[in-house]
């Protein structure tokens, strides 16, 4: 099972697999450019690159990065087709400015059947 990132912008950054990372198998979302942010709306950040999933699986955001002023509010990315860009949404409080080679978030292909049950609960 293997996750394939394909760089569609200069600007972009495909995601690379963090060797740190507490969670097995998570990959850096880096915000390739430099974008300001504003408060009281959704901000929605292009990356720069398209992913193709294998089927059955889904990308989960982990909320590993704290201390920031901004969160990312989606739980869950998907690639509707492998020509779509990938994107992330953020919310913050004010206004700011996020940093070229900042990292935004962390990601980690998960079964789709594993998600499900965790979405279902007991």
């Amino acid at each position: 099972m293997a996750v394939e990132f394909t760089k569609v912008q200069d600007w972009g950054f495909v995601p690379l697999e963090n060797e740190i990372c507490f969670d097995n198998k998570c990959f850096n979302v880096i915000n390739p450019r430099l974008i300001s942010i504003f408060p009281d709306r959704i901000n929605h950040i292009p990356l720069g690159f398209r992913m193709s999933v294998p089927p059955g699986y889904i990308i989960q955001i982990k909320h590993h990065i704290s201390g920031k002023p901004w969160k990312v509010i989606n739980e869950y990315m998907t690639a509707d087709t492998l020509y779509t860009p990938v994107q992330l949404s953020i919310i913050t409080p004010y206004e700011l400015q996020l940093q070229p080679g900042e990292i935004l978030t962390h990601i980690q292909p998960q079964r789709i059947t594993g998600v499900l049950a965790t979405i279902e609960g007991t």
